[in-house]
Parts: C-alpha cells; sequence; structure tokens
C-alpha cells in the first residue's frame, strides 16, 4: 500500500555540467505524467517516462531537469523567419487592443522554437550518469510515497476496528430487539387467530414479515467485505477495488437503516458511515 505524495530533488555537478534534478508527485485518479527539459536533453524523455510507468499506477507526477553545461559543444540556430512573424503578430495583437507595442528581443527569444539548441551527441558516460541522478529522485519519491502508505494504513486499520466493534453492538442489539420483535407478533397472532382460522396463510404472513426485517445477511455480507478490505491493505495499486468495496459496504449499512426502527441500530449505523467516510477520504491519497 503507497500513498501518492512526495518530493525530491537531486543535485550533482559532472564533468559535463550542473544538473539539478526535481521529482514531485501528487493526488491523482489517474497516472498524469508531465516532464520539462532542456532542449538538449530531450531524448532522454523517453526514459523518463518509461521509469515513471514502470513505478507508478496513479498519481500526477512532475520531472524537472534543469542543466548547466560545461565542456558539451552545441550551436545554437535562431529562426529569423519565425521571430519575424512572432513580432509582426503580437505588433498587430497590441495595435488591435490599443496599446504600444512594447516588445523587446526577449519576448521574440522567449517564444517557442525561435532559438534552438544544435547539439552534438551527449557522451554515453554522461546519459548512464544521469539516469543514475534521476533513478536516485525517484527512489526518494518511491520511498515517501511508501511512508505515506504506512501511516494511512495504520489509521484505516483504526477505522476497521471502530467499525467492527459498532457492527458486534449491533448484532447484540438485534439480538436483543429479534427476541421482542417475536415474542409481539406471536401474541398478536394468538389474538388474530381467535377470529381467522387460515393458520396457513397467517404463518406465511409472519414468515414474510420476519424476513422483511432480518438483517443477519447484510450483517454478513456486510463483514465479509470488511475482510476484503482489510486484506487488500496490505498490496499496492489497490485505490480502485478499495472504492468499490466501499460502495459495496455503504449499501450493505443502508440497507440495515432501512430496515431498522431501533434507535440504537441506527445510532450505531451513523458511527459505522461516518468510519466508511473517513476511510473513503484516506482512499484518495493511496495509489
Amino acid at each position: 500500500m503507497k500513498g501518492m505524495t512526495g518530493f525530491s530533488h537531486i543535485s550533482k555537478l559532472t564533468d559535463y555540467g550542473r544538473v539539478d534534478v526535481y521529482l514531485k508527485s501528487l493526488n491523482s485518479r489517474f497516472l498524469e505524467v508531465k516532464v520539462l527539459l532542456p532542449p538538449i536533453l530531450q531524448s532522454f524523455e523517453p526514459f523518463i517516462r518509461k521509469l515513471i510507468k514502470d513505478n507508478f499506477k496513479r498519481g500526477k507526477i512532475e520531472v524537472v531537469i534543469e542543466f548547466l553545461p560545461r565542456g558539451v559543444s552545441f550551436d545554437v540556430f535562431v529562426d529569423e523567419e519565425l521571430g519575424k512573424k512572432y513580432f509582426m503578430s503580437l505588433k498587430k495583437l497590441s495595435n488591435a487592443l490599443g496599446l504600444l507595442p512594447d516588445i523587446e528581443i526577449v519576448d521574440i527569444a522567449s517564444m517557442p522554437n525561435v532559438v534552438n539548441i544544435v547539439k552534438s551527441e551527449l557522451p554515453k558516460s554522461f546519459i548512464r550518469e544521469l539516469q543514475s541522478i534521476f533513478k536516485k529522485a525517484l527512489n526518494e519519491v518511491l520511498k515517501q510515497r511508501k511512508l505515506e502508505g504506512l501511516k494511512t494504513k495504520e489509521d484505516i486499520l483504526k477505522l476497521i476496528h471502530n467499525i467492527k466493534n459498532s457492527v458486534s453492538e449491533l448484532q447484540k442489539r438485534w439480538g436483543e430487539i429479534n427476541s421482542e420483535i417475536e415474542n409481539k407478533v406471536k401474541e398478536r397472532v394468538e389474538k388474530f387467530l381467535k377470529e381467522y382460522e387460515n393458520r396457513k396463510e397467517v404463518d406465511t404472513a409472519i414468515v414474510s414479515f420476519l424476513m422483511k426485517v432480518d438483517i443477519n445477511e447484510e450483517i454478513f455480507r456486510f463483514s465479509k467485505h470488511l475482510e476484503d478490505l482489510e486484506k487488500l491493505l496490505d498490496m499496492d495499486g489497490i485505490g480502485k477495488k478499495v472504492e468499490f468495496i466501499l460502495q459495496e459496504l455503504i449499501r450493505e449499512v443502508n440497507t440495515i437503516a432501512s430496515k431498522s426502527f431501533d434507535y440504537t441500530i441506527s445510532s450505531l449505523v451513523v458511527d459505522i458511515k461516518s468510519s466508511i467516510e473517513s476511510i473513503r477520504e484516506h482512499i484518495q491519497n493511496i495509489e
């Protein structure tokens, strides 16, 4: 069981320049990956995405790598025609808005594809070192996500323990009122039989009524779902499965509430639903 949040920053001065790797992981229902690299390192992106896909199932992952080269040869190519088009478009926009065309060269140079780096092939030794730096940053985030998962598991187990106690109290109370219901039904039936001769129809009606108010099946299914939930907590990538089990738990406890006309049982149902909702909130933070 893992969480979904973490952050790491690895900085290293290599023979080819200074490298800073930033990796941030946030909550998300799906796996979202955003990678920001300097042009000279664009070829490194497939490696990053594959490693993330192999290690993360859910979460919003943001990777930023900064590189200040030293001893790596590259040329700068300026697309003058594209720069002119950006300039004319910005000038036209400023005129349309009634603004002064306060456009500086840095504004044009920062536009996409105006300034491009044409580099020589990066040394394989540097690529291997860069891979090692990124793996170190990734492992740090994985470690943080695992620690978050352990803490979340601990909190969820406490909530499950509270739910089990409430279910135990609910079963005890149901045993008490079930006897009361049977006695009251018998009293009324005996009174009714004095005026009604068809005993078979009466027995059928009694059984039907008792089945409608019985909650033993719901309690049994609820307990089984709770066992399944507890087992899942020892696994990874369980977020969606847990959400499904929580839906089933809510369905069973709502059925119990609809059959109950006892204040104590209704109060216990409220406590159980509150704990389930707390578990649901925790689940939003796990992978």
